[in-house]
């Protein structure tokens, strides 16, 4: 149980923690960003599924069928969500005029789905990580365009309060006394963190092509891709918690992982942004002109070829910003 511990620990992504950082400098619109936030998006579902299945108190397949029938849960939320949308109009009606006032039904509405998956969660004897991501999963499939007012009011309620607590309670769980040995475990794991999740990262992106074959990232994007992945800190705050109350591993120990977390969180994004030039601004939607394939004989590119000339073609919508 240790070592599956540290090994989920070391290929998990804090995409949350990066989801600010992206927004601040940026990045989440760009080519950049989407690759970045699809190896999170992976560092941190992954790793909290392997947590369910391999680090909990009942067997392997126990655990699966608890894990379907959070799923069908989740999708029993959504499918409710999709009918209220069709059905109940006056109900949508209302809760979009309440949005506005001190009611704030839309942020209510939200908070109730997110306490009640993460109260599910917790009955099934899962990682309240799990239950916010299906919260999230519902939120965008109830609102798969986005709303920006909304979601600024979400950003606000996030980062100006919900982060600072996961902060302090994660500050709170480190044993301050440190000796030598766990100073060179700290830096241990820290480079195992880079070996184990930024270099793959890394080779994956170098990996990836364009319809054209060209490359779709170059070496200074690449390294700038793997080393915001590799910025980990709440799944292996997770971790930690869950090894440490099966009695898989010490409380020193757990502490010197988190402080290795810490640490990745300080230098990695730092990195990120010593890593970041002008060109990695160009939006996502005119990147994937680019991954179409080559243009026209007249210029235009292959979607546009399609429509008669003298025509105008309608500009691809950016996807809106995860919630």
């Amino acid at each position: 149980a240790n070592g599956i511990a540290i090994a989920t620990a070391m290929t998990s992504t804090a995409i949350g923690t990066i989801l600010p950082i992206l927004r601040d400098r940026g990045l989440l619109p760009t080519a950049v960003g989407a690759s970045i936030l699809n190896h999170g998006a992976v560092g941190e579902v992954g790793p909290v599924i392997v947590m369910a299945l391999l680090l909990g108190s009942r067997s392997t397949w126990a655990s699966m069928v608890i894990l379907g029938v959070f799923l069908i849960i989740t999708l029993l939320i959504v499918r409710f969500t999709s009918r209220v949308k069709r059905v109940g109009r006056r109900l949508v009606e209302a809760i979009h005029l309440g949005a506005s006032t001190t009611a704030q039904t839309t942020i209510r509405a939200t908070v109730l789905l997110l306490v009640g998956l993460c109260a599910i969660a917790a009955i099934f004897d899962l990682d309240v990580i799990l239950g916010a991501f299906a919260a999230g999963f519902v939120l965008r499939h109830a609102l798969p365009e986005g709303d920006a007012e909304f979601e600024e009011k979400l950003d606000g309620l996030a980062y100006g309060f919900f982060v600072p607590i996961f902060f302090v309670t994660s500050g709170m769980g480190i044993e301050a006394g440190l000796n030598a040995g766990d100073l060179v475990n700290l830096l241990a794991f820290f480079v195992l963190l880079v070996l184990v999740r930024g270099v793959p990262v890394w080779l994956a992106s170098r990996a990836e092509r364009r319809r054209d074959g060209s490359r779709a990232y170059s070496i200074r994007q690449s390294l700038q891709i793997a080393v915001y992945s590799t910025t980990a800190l709440p799944i292996i705050v997770a971790v930690t918690q869950v090894a440490v109350s099966a009695g898989a591993m010490s409380t020193s120990f757990a502490s010197t992982l988190v402080l290795a977390g810490v640490l990745s969180v300080l230098v990695l994004p730092a990195a990120g942004l010593a890593l970041g030039h002008r060109s990695d601004h160009v939006p996502a939607n005119e990147v994937m002109r680019v991954v179409q394939g080559p243009a026209a004989p007249d210029g235009r590119t292959p979607e546009e070829a399609t429509v008669p000339v003298g025509e105008e073609v309608s500009e691809p919508r950016r996807p809106a910003s995860p919630p």
